[in-house]
């Protein structure tokens, strides 16, 4: 049997992957001498912490009831996706970010590394859709989901201007 999520437990998945995504983005931004890829990386840093916040605010709005009942899931499949999923994610894996940038990674790399979190984020996001009731927030993940493509489409054509 799989483990059964609620919906204060998914949103704070959530918010320990943006916490995390703002950290390195801001470390990243800090080990890069490329000043496009600097101004990026801070760009996203305040992204994500708007993205904590949202999370921060669904789960602040579950009631007793709504917080502690498991997600939907008849066959449990999804909480087993989001499960391999969220065991997979790059900021759930390697929770200290210091890590991925402390042999000097160039602006490549460092686009690279953030590249896959927003990938994995979509991914991620994608699942929780499936287990999140409407009025428990669905709305505001599909807007998150939307934000994070729109950096993954920032940060692809960051990489292609750095290939040249």
């Amino acid at each position: 049997m799989s483990e059964i999520y609620n919906a204060s437990e998914i949103f704070e998945i959530g918010i320990d992957i943006e916490k995390n995504g703002r950290a390195f983005y801001l470390a990243a931004a800090q080990a890069t001498d490329n000043p496009a890829v600097k101004k990026l990386c801070e760009e996203l840093a305040v992204w994500e912490e708007q993205h904590v916040k949202i999370f921060e605010e669904l789960k602040a709005n579950l009631s007793i009831d709504a917080e502690m009942q498991p997600a939907y899931n008849p066959d449990e499949e999804y909480e087993l996706y989001l499960k391999a999923i969220a065991g997979s994610h790059i900021f759930l894996v390697n929770r200290d970010v210091s890590e991925l940038i402390k042999n000097n990674p160039t602006a490549y790399d460092l686009l690279s590394i953030a590249l896959t979190f927003e990938k994995d984020s979509v991914v991620l996001y994608t699942a929780m859709l499936k287990m999140v009731p409407e009025a428990l927030g669905k709305h505001d993940i599909n807007k998150i989901i939307d934000e994070e493509i729109i950096h993954v489409s920032i940060i692809s054509k960051q990489i292609d201007l750095i290939r040249g």
